[in-house]
Parts: C-alpha cells; structure tokens; sequence
C-alpha cells in the first residue's frame, strides 16, 4: 500500500469515525433536560392581583374590600422542539380567598338601591370572595444557557390566557337606623359576578436541572388581569362592576421529562 492510499485510507476511517460519533454526541446533548423532548410539572406561588369595584364603600374600606396576594397553583406541559424553542401549555387556579369589612358611619352598602350608613350607631359586616382560573398556551425561549453551568439556563414565555374572574359580595349582619339588617336587604345587596377573557400574559424564568429527568424552576409573570371586568349577574345590577389589577406572580415548580 503506497503512501496516498495510506492517507486516502486514513480520510475514510476518519469521516465513518465522525459519523458514529454524531449520533452519541447529540445523545448526550438531548439529556441535558429540558433541552429537548417532552416534559410536565406543577408550579405554585403566590399572585399579587387584587379586585376592586368601581364604587366604594368608604375612602377607608374602598381599596380594600377584596382579599388579595392569594395562593396560585398550576400544572403545565411542554415540548422543547430544539435547544433554544419551545411551547407550553398550563392550568393554574387560585385557592378562594373570603375577606369581611367591617363598615361604619359614613359608609355605604353597595346595592341596586345602596344603603347608606348614616346614624352614629350603624354598622354592616361585610363578606366579599373572590377566585380566578386560567387556560394558557405559550411559546417559550432560551435567553442565556450558562456555560460553566450548562444545567442551568434562564428563559422567557409569552403567549395569551383564557381566564376568568368569580367574585361574591354580600352583608352578613348589621344595624341600619336602629334595625338589624333583613334577609330582604342582605338578599338585595348580594351580587355576584363572573366572566371569562382572552388576555396576554408573559413570564421569566430559570430551570435547574436536577439531572436528566428532573428539574426545579423559579419563575416570575405578568398577566393583563385588568382586562376583566365583569358586571353584576343579578337583575337590575348591570351598573355594578368589579375589576381586577394587573397580576404580577412568583412561584416555585418542578418538572420531569416524560
């Protein structure tokens, strides 16, 4: 065999060698999770939203009448379709959060036809619930993959939300111009509101991989909450509005490649 077969030979068991190696090479980058392939978990966090009406009921009790920074918790499912791309799909609901505001003298108690607190001795005990659910699909990005750290990227998502706001209001007791509330006027001022709404939402995040099957993640997101504004079911209510604020939630999760 002359010296040129010799390098000729040589190339060839070169370019097989590269192209066994190809496949394992690429092996080792797929289990870097969740760089590729398909994974579920669950996230939970807490929600800063806050409902508040477009009445009041007081300068004092007006801001608020709604509990707020409730629990919110979730469960999503992915796929990574390369190294840097991915999409997402999730639901999260919120724990249903009661608050009771306590009204006095000045006050009024939201209504069709409001009562309005005016004697020194008059008081209301109020109860007011509220509870949010959300449907979301999200295409998400790679934004940095650290290199002396290459289980550990940070990441962003932005896509829309289908969510939908409950909410409840209604006098529990009171004393009005010497009486006691009646079931009449509780039944008269209890309102109850829903609706749902697309609305945009976007997110920041970081994943820890564990190892090639598990992971942790931290994660921070905005939702358009303010978009939903549901009115009053109960007839002859149709003024009586309710509205959110903008959600900005923080939230801890874990995932696992399926």
């Amino acid at each position: 065999m002359n010296i040129k077969n010799i390098k000729k030979f040589k190339g060839q068991i070169l370019m097989v060698s590269c192209f066994l190696m190809a496949p394992s090479q690429y092996t080792s980058a797929s289990a870097v999770f969740p760089d590729s392939g398909t994974y579920a978990g669950v996230d939970m966090g807490l929600i800063s939203e806050m409902t508040k009406s477009t009445y009041s009921f007081s300068e004092l009790h007006g801001k608020n009448a709604y509990p707020k920074n409730p629990l919110l918790y979730g469960v999503f499912l992915g796929h990574k379709f390369t190294d840097r791309f991915g999409f997402e799909v999730a639901y999260e609901t919120q724990q249903r959060k009661n608050r009771t505001v306590l009204l006095g003298p000045g006050d009024t108690i939201p209504a069709s036809n409001s009562i309005k607190l005016e004697q020194p001795t008059d008081w209301a005990s109020y109860q007011t619930s509220v509870k949010t659910q959300h449907i979301q699909a999200v295409l998400q990005i790679i934004l940095h993959q650290f290199e002396q750290k290459d289980n550990i990227n940070i990441w962003a998502q932005i896509g829309a939300s289908y969510s939908q706001l409950r909410a409840r209001q209604t006098p529990t007791t009171g004393m009005v111009n010497g009486g006691i509330l009646t079931a009449q006027e509780i039944a008269a001022c209890t309102k109850t509101f829903k609706q749902w709404k697309l609305i945009p939402v976007a997110k920041l995040g970081i994943h820890y991989n564990w190892n090639s099957r598990f992971g942790l993640r931290a994660t921070a997101g905005w939702r358009h909450l303010g978009m939903l504004k549901p009115v009053a079911q109960e007839p002859s209510s149709t003024h009586m509005q309710i509205k959110l604020k903008d959600g900005f939630n923080f939230g801890v999760g874990f995932y696992f490649k399926l």
